[in-house]
């Protein structure tokens, strides 16, 4: 069963990161690399390829290997598809895709370059697969899905380390060799954000070491005559602290020119300005948080809406308006000291309305009557009316191509469905998104090899893939081609 988080990372060639989907298709993909058992040297072994670099491997012999491959003269393909040269030729190719492609590559690309020189088993498994993506790092994007985790990459970038394995205990033992493909990508692996499974985490949180960087507050002065200013705050005030416009908090003690202010609102995930806690400044350091004047909460909620509140990961329900207050029940809440179904009043200022998603049940339906009614204008695409034109070769592969995409969006959102999922937010309408154009490639893929193997079968039969179909009922069609071909070739060897 599909969940959404498990499709939203179906593997790490999918990053998401501050709202943004990134795949391996993308330049965000910098470097693909693998360790690997080598063939040749008997050692565990790293080899990647990067975009703006080049090969990389601690064993300058593979990279011999490559290079002589490389100069060869260009191989054709072989139908005896484990030939020597039949490798050969899949690692001359991986070869071109790697380097005429505008990411760091795939996977498959790369096993095939290391089979292709003898280094990789055709049936053999990598030790481990990762890649490096660099991504953008919107600093001004704070909402649900932002890990509040800062890079210290500069430029505005955040590098994402991911790996093809749930556990890190699996991972770290490579540590040193796929440190130095990040160094050799140009990154610091201290600077690095990691993926491992679903979740981003820092290089402290990879291997459990405390986080060396605290926020601390500034200096506290002992009041002067500018510190008297004519500051007046009550208890229940909403205030910010000067120079954090991330950081306020409700007033919930006054003592003499000092406030103690419980923070309900914060960017900082450690530190003395974390949400929760309670601070004790001078009240000129304060600044009252002042509503939109005019604004009446009727104005923009009522009762039934869904609401967020604006800053914290909490999400309820409208359950009666009072004047600039809103009452609300808590649907949604990662606080314990809010748990779901807490009510209370909240200022209509510090909501924001919540945008009724569609339902999955209705995209669904929807989906499911739009695949019936052009599956039925492709199936009867031949039967055209007098008047009517049929339909030329290109719009009937564009609508072959609409209606397997149906198909495949189809049996991903009911899996979704099942798997608890409500609504079609943006989220999942982009990563299925992703997905579906994934897998319409791989199905492309698979029905140009039908094609070849169709073609093969009757030049090397000399009949119509009917009659072929009929009379070797029960035998898959690549069995009949590779029969025939070694066929032929020992008559020709008897022959002479």
């Amino acid at each position: 069963m599909t969940r959404f988080r498990d499709l939203l990372l179906e593997n790490p060639d999918t990053v998401y990161y501050k709202r943004k989907t990134y795949s391996y298709r993308s330049p965000a993909n910098k470097c693909a690399f693998l360790v690997y058992k080598d063939e040749k040297s008997g050692k565990n072994t790293i080899f990647g390829y990067s975009y703006e670099k080049d090969f990389y491997c601690d064993d300058p012999e593979v990279l011999k290997d490559i290079d002589e491959l490389s100069k060869q003269p260009s191989i054709k393909l072989d139908t005896n598809k484990n030939s020597d040269n039949q490798l050969s030729y899949w690692g001359q190719r991986a070869i071109s895709n790697l380097k005429n492609g505008n990411s760091g590559g795939g996977h498959l690309d790369i096993e095939n370059l290391l089979k292709g020189i003898g280094r990789y088993g055709i049936y053999a498994d990598p030790l481990l697969k990762g890649r490096i993506f660099e991504v953008d790092d919107a600093k001004d994007i704070v909402d649900d899905s932002d890990l509040k985790i800062e890079s210290t990459i500069p430029s505005g970038k955040a590098i994402i380390v991911t790996f093809w394995d749930y556990n890190k205990n699996k991972v770290l033992p490579y540590k040193e060799q796929y440190e130095k493909v990040i160094e050799f990508n140009g990154y610091n692996p201290e600077e690095c954000l990691y993926e491992i499974g679903s979740g981003i985490i820092s290089y402290n949180e990879l291997y459990d070491k405390e986080e060396p960087k605290k926020e601390t507050p500034p200096p506290e002065s002992k009041p002067s005559d500018v510190d008297k200013a004519d500051v007046v705050f009550k208890v229940g005030d909403k205030v910010r602290l000067k120079g954090f416009k991330d950081v306020v908090g409700d007033v919930t003690h006054i003592d003499g020119d000092y406030v103690t202010v419980n923070i309900t609102s914060s960017k900082y995930s450690l530190g003395p300005f974390r949400q929760g806690r309670d601070i004790k400044q001078l009240a000129s350091g304060m600044e009252l948080v002042q509503p939109d004047v005019g604004t009446k909460s009727s104005d923009s909620f009522k009762v039934g809406d869904k609401i967020k509140i604006v800053g914290m990961d909490i999400k309820a329900d409208v359950t009666a308006i009072k004047g600039n207050n809103v009452s609300i029940k808590v649907t949604d809440s990662n606080l314990l000291s809010l748990p779901v179904g807490s009510e209370f009043d909240y200022p209509n200022w510090g909501l924001q309305k919540i945008e009724e998603q569609p339902s999955l049940e209705q995209v669904i339906h929807n989906k499911n009557k739009e695949f019936v009614e052009k599956s039925g204008k492709l199936h009867s695409a031949g039967a055209v009316g007098k008047n009517d034109k049929p339909p030329t070769p290109e719009e009937k592969a564009a609508l072959e191509k609409e209606v397997d995409g149906l198909d495949i969006e189809i049996k991903i959102l009911r899996d979704l469905l099942a798997s608890g999922e409500k609504y079609y937010t943006d989220n999942i309408k982009d990563v299925v998104a992703t997905s579906v154009q994934r897998k319409l490639h791989a199905l492309e893929k698979e029905k140009k090899n039908r094609y070849s193997l169709i073609a093969q079968a009757e030049k090397q039969y000399g009949m119509p893939i009917a009659q072929i179909r009929q009379k070797y009922r029960g035998i898959p069609l690549d069995k009949l081609v590779k029969k025939e071909s070694l066929y032929k070739k020992l008559l020709k060897a008897l022959r002479g």
